[in-house]
């Protein structure tokens, strides 16, 4: 029951890599009060194989990528409309998309009953609930195991995830020694993931306001621009928008998983073949880019990354970038931990939820905001 252990609880990124590994079944993946879940050992069961921390993706580093190898690029997608339906510049429908045209299978995160989790998708009608970032750790079920056996029939997948569940992934096929030539690795440029317990809870508290359980929940909505943080879900079939309360605990970090703060993966050295993510300051490398309907930061970091750029290219507007233009927070050093942390945790275990939201996502400015903004959707 080692992981119990808190400190340990920061050099687990959950990605379920050492459980599925583990034969004897001495692993098994619980959940803690936070909402994040975690591999809980059986001692009676322990070989001592030490196959648990052959895969763990947080015992190795990333990848070091070459600086004059790697591709750092600005890219938007030329279809406006599917333009809108992403919360960036449109990397991640690109790649779906060709994916499709190749046959290929593509897994990323859905909403699905206020859960994020990994889904298979075989067609472009299946991609939608896939669109759109769900800044919340998912659950992936039996999704490894579904891109080993697609993989073991010749099929080509794309895995689009944070980068410790990509490194994960790869860790686990080649213990396995199972060709991933035919796998393309897309990872995130990430600010962390948050808990599923708090987004879960925030969902509810939304339906209390609403008196109506809400519905097609769109955490970061770009009708009023890019770089705004505006939430939108349906009512009673109506389209709402409010500032996002919670984008501000995820912002504040309150919410991010411990190992988040200590993340291996905040550098330009990728384990992926690409990584996509926003292209925050586009208005000042860019600014004929700059129309706040988003722009992806695309880093292609492998050969097969390359063979992948190259068939989404004709879809997008692309201006070649480099490492000094496109370094932001994330590409420099981990979230950092709030002093607050502990007593925002504390507070969720000790008062109820409405009481939480008013005492860390609203502030006087956000009540103005709000206010004004819900008395001009009101008109």
């Amino acid at each position: 029951m080692f992981l119990r252990d808190k400190h340990l609880k920061c050099k687990c990124c959950g990605c379920e890599a050492c459980e599925f590994v583990c034969e004897p079944h001495a692993l098994q993946m619980e959940t803690d009060e936070e909402g994040f879940s975690y591999p809980i050992l059986s001692e009676e069961k322990c070989t001592k194989c030490n196959y648990c921390t052959t895969v763990c993706p947080l015992e190795s580093v990333p990848n070091k990528v070459d600086e004059e190898l790697q591709g750092i690029l600005a890219v938007r997608l030329n279809d406006k409309e599917k333009l809108m339906q992403s919360q960036s510049g449109g990397a991640f429908t690109a790649l779906a998309e060709v994916a499709f045209a190749e046959v290929a299978i593509v897994y990323g995160v859905a909403l699905i009953d206020r859960e994020a989790v990994y889904i298979r998708c075989e067609s472009l009608e299946q991609l939608p609930p896939v669109k759109g970032s769900k800044y919340v750790q998912a659950e992936l079920r039996d999704t490894y195991k579904q891109i080993k056996s697609d993989l073991q029939k010749g099929l080509t997948v794309l895995f689009v995830g944070t980068p410790c569940y990509v490194h994960g992934l790869f860790s686990w096929l080649d213990f396995l020694k199972v060709d991933t030539s035919r796998l393309c690795g897309v990872d995130l440029v990430c600010f962390g993931v948050a808990s599923p317990l708090i987004v879960k809870e925030y969902l509810q508290y939304l339906d209390r306001h609403y008196k109506v359980r809400i519905s097609e929940y769109n955490y970061r909505d770009k009708a009023f621009g890019w770089k705004g943080s505006y939430e939108s879900f349906r009512v009673n079939g109506k389209l709402e928008f409010r500032r996002s309360l919670l984008a501000k605990l995820y912002n504040d970090r309150l919410s991010i998983r411990p190992s988040c703060y200590f993340c291996n993966y905040t550098s330009f050295d990728r384990v992926s073949d690409i990584t996509i993510g926003d292209f925050w300051g586009i208005e000042k490398i860019h600014p004929e880019l700059d129309d706040n309907k988003g722009v992806s930061l695309v880093m292609v970091n492998t050969s097969k990354g390359r063979e992948w750029f190259e068939k989404i290219k004709d879809n997008l507007t692309i201006e070649v970038s480099n490492r000094e233009d496109c370094a932001q927070p994330r590409l420099k050093s981990p979230s950092m931990l709030p002093k607050v942390r502990a007593l925002f945790w504390n507070d969720y275990r000790n008062n109820s939820f409405d009481a939480l939201i008013e005492k860390y996502a609203y502030d006087s400015f956000a009540k103005r905001v709000v206010g004004f903004f819900l008395r001009l959707l009101s008109k």
